[in-house]
């Protein structure tokens, strides 16, 4: 199933199943591809499921057999090519334009593996404008002597979740892109995965440098360490790339 379905009697979802059933046999009867036919009756059974959840204090029987009537009826899956078809077409493009989705209808659309399209990595994307907003408020921040309150509570909202966050996008991207989703950007989930685990590491490491050294020694330290992990990353991928790779398509 497309969602984690509520509780429900089971003659009463053995009518939802049936109902997602016949308009699949329809589409296989269209020679609709099956990644279509399945993007098509996970979010019919979304659809469902959602108008159920709007209406959890009435009867589930009941409440499922009026969601049932208003939706259309499985043979308006047909892919008919013929002229009835071609009039149908123009009649629905002429028709009152349907209701839009919700915004979380939206979003959950856009976030869900879609192999038919080609486009960047939905979690990396939002990994990368996380990471940039926590940057953006942090030198806002380091702008202002003292803060404005709103400033510094999204800073703590914003930034102090973004090393988890982050990471944890980066590496949802990685897998995505790893099992044939059709996304792209692995190299900027690779940098998101990555990214502030090394900047802990190296900013611990130049904190203890500069308990007892001066400051042009910190600096060249640090730039000491910046090349060092250069190298050490590109080694460390040439050597445990694929390693990482296999765990990610394990999880």
């Amino acid at each position: 199933m497309s969602q984690a379905t509520p509780n429900l009697p089971d003659d009463v979802r053995q009518r939802i199943d049936d109902h997602l059933d016949r308009i699949e046999r329809v589409l296989i009867r269209g020679d609709v591809s099956r990644i279509e036919r399945r993007s098509i009756v996970d979010e019919v059974e979304t659809q469902i499921y959602e108008m159920l959840a709007a209406r959890a204090g009435e009867d589930p029987a009941v409440a499922v057999s009026q969601i049932l009537a208003g939706l259309d009826g499985p043979e308006a899956y047909a892919r008919d090519t013929g002229p009835a078809a071609v009039a149908t077409s123009n009649s629905q493009e002429n028709a009152a334009p349907s209701q839009p989705h919700s915004w979380w209808q939206r979003a959950r659309q856009w976030w869900s593996v879609r192999p038919e399209m080609r486009r960047l990595s939905p979690p990396a994307l939002l990994a990368a404008c996380w990471a940039g907003t926590a940057i953006l408020l942090t030198l806002c921040a380091l702008s202002f002597r003292s803060p404005p309150v709103l400033l510094f509570a999204l800073l703590f909202l914003v930034g102090l979740t973004a090393p988890v966050g982050v990471t944890v996008l980066g590496f949802l991207a990685v897998r995505r892109i790893r099992r044939g989703s059709n996304e792209s950007g692995m190299p900027l989930a690779l940098l998101e995965t990555f990214f502030f685990p090394i900047l802990f590491a190296n900013l611990a490491l130049i904190g203890v440098l500069a308990v007892g050294e001066e400051a042009a020694l910190v600096l060249l330290a640090g730039l000491v360490i910046l090349a060092a992990n250069i190298g050490l990353a590109r080694y460390a991928w040439r050597r445990f790339g694929d390693q990482f790779l296999r765990r990610v398509d394990s999880v």
